[in-house]
């Protein structure tokens, strides 16, 4: 029977009690005080290709801010250039912006090949993806 206890969600004191009642087995298999101690894991329908979807999901999008923020210093630089002119300014921001997408594209096939199911394998043909 399961009992709700008011307070701290930290079970950290009353886990190090249970380690050593579980060890205190009588002759007859059980525990002491006619307790059971049952440990469980519950990840409630969660498993752990959720949490790495998860995880490749922030790197990837820590690696795109990180593009982003790569490139918006150098369209800034670009812009207060004052020994350029207008149009050649334009220019560069368009090439820029053109790079910035090419890199951000690059990061997405990379990522979205991690989560084929055989990544990594060596069945896989080489050359084809």
């Amino acid at each position: 029977m399961a009992q709700a206890q008011p307070g701290s969600r930290d079970n950290r004191q009353t886990d190090q009690r249970n380690i050593g009642q579980n060890d205190q087995r009588d002759f007859n298999g059980g525990f002491e005080n006619g307790k059971v101690f049952i440990e469980a894991n519950i990840s409630f329908g969660k498993d752990d290709r959720y949490n790495d979807r998860v995880s490749m999901e922030r790197k990837r999008d820590k690696e795109i801010a990180r593009i982003n923020q790569e490139y918006d210093y150098r369209i800034q630089r670009v812009k207060r250039n004052f020994f350029m002119n207008w149009n050649e300014k334009q220019r560069q921001v368009r090439f820029l912006e053109q790079q910035r997408q090419q890199e951000i594209k690059m990061v997405y096939l990379k990522f979205n090949s991690m989560k084929r199911p055989d990544y990594g394998h060596s069945n896989r043909p080489k050359g084809r993806y």
